[in-house]
């Protein structure tokens, strides 16, 4: 399959490149960016943070670099069409499920509230995925005014308790540097490695040639995309309790509907494209895949749901934790691998890669259950280390043979 044309117009003066910044803001400011610094700040405190963003920042970023020489985007999109289509899918439903569960947890919605929420950020992503490009760069802006404006809405207007208005998490970490430390490096694998699948980002690659694009990255990612995440800091301590101010509501579900809406955008794009160079004939297997994930996207919600009502599954660890960390391993593990063992060419067969892909997936997750979910967190750097080892590992075996 080969990429999805693009629509965008050639024009990349300042302002189309600072536009091109704002969609890679946006779409970049989703349920990881606007909660996972939630969980690590409970952990580790403001350096949890800390090693959050600096690694998302400069990954997100760097791409535009590594991906400068031209059709360097569309061979990768090319070639990993699969893994990048499953990208986008993940996401989609990480967001369905993400929803209710943060409707419910920290807004005190009730069912029937939580899942309109969801069917609203879903409709309006849904309204947006048929735009073309210019339509999805001047709409980032005012997204992206949107979100300050929540911010600004959060700090004046905010709860009268100090733990409902916007300020620097004053609560004791839950566990210590050493812990951060063996956490630090699965974080940097996994934010300088999923950016490559992210077909949001490959179009705004493919249609900013050159050091216009370039530029778009480092702007997007660093000057706009970074006080999305220093506002996740601030209102962090606030998701504890369930009186957080609208505001911060609003800014999840705007953000929430522009992502949505962008990796709902490639999915409808990879289609079209494939039924252009195949033709429409009927497929049994593909439809039986669009069943299953029309039946995903209806269970993700109910599910995350569930698990906001069932509360604590010990002390310190909750059901929606657990279910959040679940979806997590897929941008923490599974694509990261996909993306070093697979994507990277180091002469090996597509299909040897493959292989040494899912093999290194059984140890390495049960490494990364022990440190995420149990929160043994030394043996996360062993299970980075599996990954990182297995291209090499695969060389010489497949070299044996």
């Amino acid at each position: 399959m080969t990429p999805a044309t693009t629509n965008s117009d050639a024009s990349t003066g300042p302002l189309d490149t600072a536009r091109r910044a704002a969609f890679l803001a946006c779409s970049w400011t989703w349920c990881i960016g606007m909660f996972f610094p939630v969980f690590l700040l409970s952990d580790f405190g403001v350096w949890g943070w800390v090693a959050f963003a600096v690694p998302n920042v400069i990954g997100a970023a760097a791409m535009g670099r590594v991906l400068r020489r031209a059709g360097a985007s569309e061979r990768l999109t090319h070639r990993h069409a699969r893994a990048a289509w499953w990208f986008s899918v993940v996401t989609i439903l990480f967001h369905l499920f993400f929803l209710p569960w943060f409707m419910a947890g920290t807004v005190n919605a009730s069912w029937p509230e939580a899942h309109a929420a969801v069917l609203l950020t879903t409709a309006a992503g849904l309204l947006l995925a048929q735009m073309g490009s210019r339509g999805w760069y001047r709409a980032a802006f005012v997204v992206y005014a949107l979100s300050l404006l929540a911010a600004v809405g959060a700090f004046v207007f905010g709860g009268t308790n100090a733990n409902d208005s916007l300020g620097l998490p004053t609560a004791t970490p839950r566990h210590d540097t050493i812990d951060l430390l063996c956490a630090a490096p699965a974080l940097i694998m996994g934010f300088a490695l999923c950016p490559y699948l992210d077909l949001t980002f490959h179009r705004v690659r493919r249609e900013t040639p050159g050091a216009p694009g370039e530029r778009a990255f480092w702007f997007g990612f660093i000057g706009l995309f970074t006080p999305m995440i220093v506002f996740t800091l601030l209102y962090a301590r606030g998701l504890n309790s369930t009186t957080i101010t609208p505001w911060i509501a609003f800014h999840v579900m705007v953000q929430s509907a522009f992502t949505i809406g962008a990796h709902a955008r490639e999915l409808l794009a990879a289609r079209v494209e494939r039924e252009r160079l195949i033709g429409s004939t009927p497929n049994p297997s593909r439809a039986a895949r669009t069943v299953l994930a029309v039946a995903a996207c209806a269970l993700a919600p109910i599910i995350g749901q569930h698990l906001a009502a069932l509360g604590l599954l010990d002390a310190e660890y909750s059901y929606r934790r657990l279910g959040y960390e679940l979806f997590m391993s897929a941008y923490a593990l599974l694509f990261p691998a996909y993306v070093w063992i697979v994507m990277i060419d180091r002469g090996l067969t597509r299909r040897g890669t493959l292989l040494a892909c899912f093999a290194c997936l059984a140890p390495a997750g049960v490494c990364f259950w022990l440190g995420y979910i149990e929160q043994k967190y030394a043996w996360l750097p062993v299970g980075v280390a599996i990954v990182l080892a297995t291209p090499a590992l695969a060389k010489w075996v497949l070299g044996r043979y």
